[in-house]
């Protein structure tokens, strides 16, 4: 049987349609060297009486040239469909001998079974990326890579194949030469386990990268299981999301020293609890431990010396964020990682978290940003005085201590060393049971330039220190600082006397609920503030406005509802604004009885 399709246009990558009786088919050709040797389906209508094309010839009509390509010509096919009513047929590759691509061919299809022998007769093939993704496939053939030597990558093959509930022992024993088994079977929700011997003929492999991401039934890992794959670099999300894992075998990573990423290794392994101490002992060269037991929320201890010999790590970011029952961290657990840069949100959602020992950052001298490290450790009540004292290079602390409910007290030296750090936003946000902040908290931290919501929600506080931001002269917008802080009765006059950047103060004291007074001189060196939208609102204790508050503010164009729902204020003094403010809606009515400084 024969397939003609026309083709028109000369280009080297073209959608045709080929036809033979009743069957009709869109398909993607390419050419190398003016032949065809790749064609991936588009759409397919109908079938052949032999079930597909790759048993006969195929001639292209070109223009005026008659081009023939066999099937032993063919390098790529992609794309195909077939479903339990026509299922693939053991002999459809039989004669594409010298193919070495079958990257997402049946990707997709409604199939449960593979022919045990469908790549018999493939011995080039080197790739098999997405081959059977997202299939209903529940079984696969022990046999069916057995003659692909050639076969380096395995990425992706079987991904989403959530029927699959087991893997034969020697699936991949003759793939000598694989490199890459990257998201194999990530998503296979079925299966629940795993042949210790899986990977043993395989000494070539490089990368494990999501192997087995979410294969939410599997409940166990084989110790053995990459004893024999010692040049493996990329570990990262192998185990993400097994949510059934409860234990990890002590021996499992002590056979390759060359691994570099450990990222989201066992992220999201929520019923893991225990961690073996020496399970990275002999990963000297790993960089990232980004996220790798982030959402292990059964997890309770950490073993001290978990990272005692990976000395060139540089992130933490987010390693243990979500570890909802670690009530405690070891001292000594970052001593050896000298060289590492970021600790943002590594212990973020720790909830039982109460201690932070002094000295657990002593020998991280390198740190830049600890921004979210300890967010949210709602049960944290008090800090060490030398916590961040070793991190001289520290330019972000954002987020640092933000929803620590239960931390009532700020040690005065906290950043006293930390000259470089830029970014305060957010730190003691939400940190309800805060009642004072040390008046030379910040005196050091001359560069800073961002407390946006820095004392956000922090309903406690009684009184904010004269001198709190004397020496942050940077300083650019005071956005949200001290909203919802409900306990605080006054301000300080000399607040923001340094401030003469500062350009925006949106919601600085919003619903501050106790606030009976506003000093007179408050914004008078702030002559570049563009915005005061809402400053005052909510302020429901505030009873007058001093006339010349903003008389030095003649450039905010955003002044909208300053005052909204101070409900004690009486008629808005006259020139209380400047001419120059485009509008003086100042105060959205609630009440048509009530002034509240609106015209």
């Amino acid at each position: 049987m024969k397939f003609y399709y026309k083709n028109n246009s000369r280009s080297t990558s073209n959608t045709v349609t080929i036809w033979s009786r009743n069957n009709i088919l869109n398909i993607k050709v390419r050419r190398q060297s003016g032949k065809l040797n790749s064609i991936s389906l588009v759409e397919q209508r109908a079938y052949d009486e032999n079930n597909f094309l790759w048993f006969a010839e195929i001639i292209l009509l070109s223009g005026e040239s008659l081009e023939i390509c066999k099937p032993d010509q063919i390098t790529s096919i992609t794309g195909l469909i077939y479903t339990n009513e026509n299922p693939i047929p053991e002999d459809l590759f039989e004669h594409c001998k010298n193919i070495e691509f079958l990257n997402h061919t049946f990707k997709g299809s409604e199939i449960d079974i593979i022919p045990e022998n469908l790549f018999l007769h493939n011995k080039k093939v080197k790739e098999f990326n997405s081959t059977f993704s997202n299939t209903s496939i529940k079984k696969i053939p022990e046999n069916l890579f057995s003659a692909n030597i050639e076969t380096v990558s395995f990425e992706r093959t079987f991904e989403r194949c959530s029927n699959l509930r087991e893997l034969p022992e020697k699936l991949f024993a003759n793939n000598i030469k694989a490199t890459d088994f990257s998201s194999t079977f990530s998503m296979c929700c079925g299966l629940e386990d795993i042949p210790e011997n899986l990977f043993a003929n395989n000494p070539k492999i490089k990368s494990f990268r999501a192997s087995f991401d979410s294969c939410v039934s599997l409940k166990s890992i084989p110790e053995g299981l990459f004893r024999n794959n010692n040049k493996v670099e990329n570990f990262g999300g192998i185990f993400l999301c097994c949510s059934a894992i409860s234990s990890i075998p002590d021996g499992l990573f002590s056979y390759s020293s060359a691994v570099t990423n450990f990222a989201d290794v066992f992220q999201g392994c929520k019923n893991l609890e225990y961690i073996p101490e020496d399970l990275f002992a002999i990963e000297t060269n790993a960089l990232s431990f980004e996220r790798a037991f982030s959402g292990c929320k059964s997890l309770k201890v950490i073993p001290e010396k978990l990272f005692s010999n990976q000395k060139k790590i540089k992130s933490f970011k987010d390693s243990f964020s979500s570890c909802y029952m670690l009530e405690s961290i070891p001292e000594q657990l970052f001593e050896n990682n000298k060289l590492v840069e970021n600790y943002e949100g590594t212990f973020q959602f720790c909830k039982k978290l109460q201690h932070i020992p002094e000295n657990i950052f002593k020998y991280n001298k390198e740190v830049k940003s600890f921004s979210r490290a300890f967010q949210h450790c709602y049960q944290l009540q008090a800090l060490p005085d030398n916590l961040f004292s070793c991190q001289i290079k520290l330019t972000n602390v954002s987020c640092v201590f933000e929803n620590c409910r239960e931390l009532n007290s700020l040690p005065q030296n906290l950043f006293s060393t930390n000259t470089e750090i830029v970014d305060f936003s957010y730190a003691f946000s939400g940190c309800e049971s805060l009642k004072y902040i040390p008046e030379n908290l910040f005196t050091n931290n001359i560069k800073a330039y961002d407390f946006e919501s820095i004392f956000y929600e922090c309903k406690s506080l009684l009184e904010i220190p004269e001198n709190i931001f004397a020496n942050n002269s940077e300083i650019t917008e005071f956005n949200n600082t001290f909203q919802n802080c409900t306990s605080i009765k006054s301000i300080p006059e000399n607040l923001f006397v340094k401030h003469t950047k500062a350009t925006l103060f949106d919601n600085t004291f919003y619903a501050c609920e106790s606030l009976e007074s506003i000093p007179q001189k408050l914004f008078v060196n702030n002559t570049e503030v563009k915005s005061f939208k809402e400053t005052f609102a909510e302020c429901i204790s505030l009873s007058n406005v001093p006339i010349s508050l903003f008389a030095n503010n003649a450039k905010a164009d955003e002044s909208e509802d300053i005052f909204l729902g101070c409900q004690k204020l009486g008629e808005r003094p006259e020139n209380l604004f400047p001419e120059s403010w485009e509008y003086d809606d100042y105060y959205e009515e609630e009440d048509e009885d009530d002034d509240y400084y609106d015209e």
